[in-house]
């Protein structure tokens, strides 16, 4: 393999500035460095010739030229770059442990009663159902909350539970907290709320 002098290299802007025109490249680490790494020279190739053994952005230069760069740690978060997951194995594997895997001592679980309409007025919510249920700690409405019982990413505009309206379907109007999640489904289906319908924005 041919020595790269500097002189070839002067037009691809990858001479540092302390080598001289005639110097010669390899084993000075211009390589090794970096400067081919994630790039491409002229469609990589210099002056119509392959780097011939190189790895780029590797360890290994020319077997030819007898020179070893020095090991580059491998670099991530780069734009286009498939990135290993650091949960890919244990989800493939089915040892990652979700949130209802976990559990602990005295834990309770917890069920959201959710609103059936897009839109529409809460007249009433009658709690006393689930509470009678056996296991049920606790149900909260909009009026049990502290503070403005609202929140937001961006702007704090999302009520955390309807309070008098319900603005889309699914949106939660009451919590319940109990020692077994079916005990806190059931509690959640004897909830009594009565819906008042309003007109809703839809594209049909």
């Amino acid at each position: 393999m041919d020595r790269l002098a500097v002189d070839d290299l002067v037009d691809a802007d990858l001479v540092d500035a302390d080598l001289a025109v005639g110097d010669t490249v390899i084993g000075a680490g211009v390589i090794g460095a970096g400067v081919i790494d994630g790039g491409v020279i002229d469609g990589g190739v210099i002056d119509g010739g392959t780097i011939d053994g190189a790895v780029i952005g590797g360890a290994m230069l020319s077997a030819a030229a007898g020179v070893q760069a020095p090991a580059r740690p491998r670099t991530t978060g780069r734009i286009g770059e498939s990135v290993a997951r650091p949960d890919g194995v244990p989800k493939t594997t089915g040892a990652f442990a979700f949130s209802s895997d976990l559990w602990a001592d005295g834990m309770l679980w917890g069920q959201a009663l959710r609103s059936p309409h897009p839109h529409a007025r809460i007249r009433s919510v009658d709690i006393a159902p689930a509470l009678a249920i056996g296991g049920v700690r606790a149900v909260l409405t909009a009026e049990d909350l502290p503070g403005t019982g609202i929140f937001g990413i961006e702007h704090a505009d999302q009520p955390v539970l309807a309070g008098d309206i319900v603005r889309y379907c699914g949106e939660p109007v009451a919590l319940v907290a109990a020692d077994h999640p079916e005990t806190a489904r059931a509690a959640a289906e004897a909830i009594v709320v009565d819906y008042e319908p309003l007109p809703a924005v839809t594209d049909a």
